[in-house]
């Protein structure tokens, strides 16, 4: 970031609107943030939000969170977890089809466009470039091993 330093991170601490949703569907809701430093020392909040939840094309999930940001040529990409609250009642299609990580682009590392519904699943995605090839690298839960994850990578020619 020229200038200076900028983390991003995911905010909690909402609630889903009882008003929309029903008293019994209040669930924790996340989003994403980011702080800026001139010294990399005193950071400051950012104003708005990077990315929020039921922005489009989020409107289906609850949660956003683990934000990876590479600058590539044309912007900041950043990589982004986006799924459903545990408490939601869930149909198995909507989680299979809105669950993982999105890919956001900005020219600013502020204001981001999501450019796809998901890029690939898996979550905590750790992204780098390596010469013209960026690779992620999220986690997934296997189900048949409670408390174990497995790293996936998934590779893009640049």
């Amino acid at each position: 970031m020229d200038g200076g330093y900028r983390i991003y991170f995911d905010e909690g601490g909402m609630r889903a609107d009882p008003k929309k949703y029903g008293e019994n569907m209040a669930w924790p809701l996340s989003r994403v943030r980011s702080i800026f430093s001139e010294d990399g020392l005193n950071f400051r909040l950012d104003p708005q939000v990077r990315i929020d939840v039921e922005q489009p094309p989020l409107d289906l999930v609850q949660r956003l969170s683990n934000p990876s940001v590479i600058k590539l040529d044309d912007g900041y990409h950043m990589f982004f977890f986006a799924g459903f609250s545990p408490w939601e009642d869930l149909k198995g299609w909507k989680r299979l089809a809105w669950s993982g990580t999105y890919e956001a682009v900005s020219s600013d590392g502020l204001n981001f466009n999501i450019k796809n519904i998901p890029r690939f699943s898996g979550n905590d995605a750790a992204v780098i470039k390596m010469g013209d090839i960026l690779r992620a690298y999220p986690s997934r839960g296997l189900k048949n091993l409670p408390g174990c994850n497995e790293i996936l990578l998934y590779e893009k020619k640049l």
